[in-house]
């Protein structure tokens, strides 16, 4: 007989949202270590080229008053004076003129003749934003420009059509074979169960952490910035769920659970000689009454600006993430489950400053699970 965990399971799982969100940003803490032993290499070899280069000199200075602006922007946010909002409003026309196709390509040209490579900043960028070890970025990687891959996205993956039950319970229940157990099938709509924020931040940096959701709705937001200056480094990450719980009776071997869920995301990073990313990612959490917990993540994409860049992701989609085939021993049970986005953002100054912002609205539409 199963014995049943000590901590209630909303306390469980909130802890495993936050120590999965926690090793992200200590996958960012080392890899800004990692990007500060480049100063001697790259920064210093830009500072050096711009004594020659005019225009090089001049941009310098332009990125620099934008991150500061940035940085302004999210200290007020954080201290409740102007929304993120806001912010982005008066700082967007700023980076359209500074990080034009034509800057891009001035860029480049400094950066081929001081011999600076952005690529080797950039994987350790992606690695924390993709929570992967560097060196096994996915296939998927895309969006390069003339300084290499300023973001990444997932393409859609094919996804069967989600059920569209009315609001509630819907249960169907299908009759095994012979002794077999009946398999039960049941997709829940809003409204879902409320559950409270999860939030992670570490280092030294300017962080804000917001979110909210409507339980009645489905619908839900997460924002988190970070703002760091020079020889500083942070990052933080929100995650903000809708939860549901399905039961079983005894004689069941397996449990699928899918999650429908629509999202508009932004993702932003600038950096003026130091690095910056943010991402966002479909999380699926749950934990069974005999005590296992399991993690799904499902990455919408990345921004990343590795040494002297501005780069911007934004994508409006629907997707469905699942956890297949958890395995069942037989013995009544329950599942809670917990669906949502997480958004991560982290900044590192090494010869200036850089700052990072992920955004997303959502919808969940259904949590299904199957029961055999």
């Amino acid at each position: 007989m199963a014995i049943p965990p000590k901590d209630s399971m909303d306390e469980r799982l909130r802890r495993a949202i936050a120590s999965d969100s926690d090793r992200r940003l200590q996958r960012f803490i080392e890899g800004a270590n990692a990007i500060s032993q480049l100063r001697e290499t790259h920064v210093i070899a830009l500072q050096r080229e711009a004594e020659s280069d005019e225009w090089l000199k001049g941009h310098l200075a332009v990125a620099s008053d934008v991150v500061q602006r940035w940085g302004k922007g999210l200290q007020e946010q954080a201290d409740g004076i102007r929304t993120g909002d806001e912010v982005w409003k008066e700082l967007r026309p700023l980076w359209q003129q500074a990080f034009s196709t034509e800057s891009e390509e001035r860029l480049a040209a400094a950066f081929s003749r001081a011999d600076v490579h952005s690529a080797e900043v950039e994987k350790l960028l992606l690695a924390a934003a993709l929570d992967a070890p560097v060196g096994s970025i996915p296939r998927w990687t895309a969006g390069r420009t003339l300084l290499g891959t300023m973001y990444v996205e997932v393409p859609p993956a094919p996804t069967p059509p989600a059920p569209t039950p009315p609001a509630g319970d819907v249960g169907t229940v299908r009759q095994g074979l012979d002794d077999a157990p009946m398999r039960q099938d049941v997709c829940v709509r809003r409204p879902f169960s409320a559950t409270d924020p999860v939030e992670s931040r570490d280092g030294l940096a300017v962080i804000t952490n917001l979110g909210g959701v409507s339980f009645d709705s489905a619908t839900g937001f997460v924002d988190s910035s970070t703002f760091a200056p020079l020889l500083a480094a942070g990052g933080g990450s929100i995650t903000m769920t809708v939860g549901s719980q399905v039961s079983w009776r005894r004689g069941h071997r397996r449990l699928t659970i899918d999650s429908a869920t629509q999202f508009s995301v932004a993702m932003r990073a600038v950096t003026f000689l130091a690095g910056a990313t943010a991402s966002c990612e479909l999380v699926m959490f749950v934990v069974l009454s005999d005590g296992r917990e399991f993690v799904q993540t499902s990455f919408i994409g990345a921004a990343t600006a590795p040494l002297l860049w501005f780069s911007e992701s934004i994508v409006n989609a629907a997707r469905t993430i699942s956890i297949d085939d958890i395995p069942l021993n037989g013995d009544a049970g329950s599942a809670t489950i917990r669906v949502g986005i997480r958004a991560f953002s982290a900044a590192v100054g090494i010869g200036g400053s850089s700052a990072a912002r992920a955004g997303a609205n959502f919808f969940v539409d259904t949590i299904c699970t199957n029961v055999r």
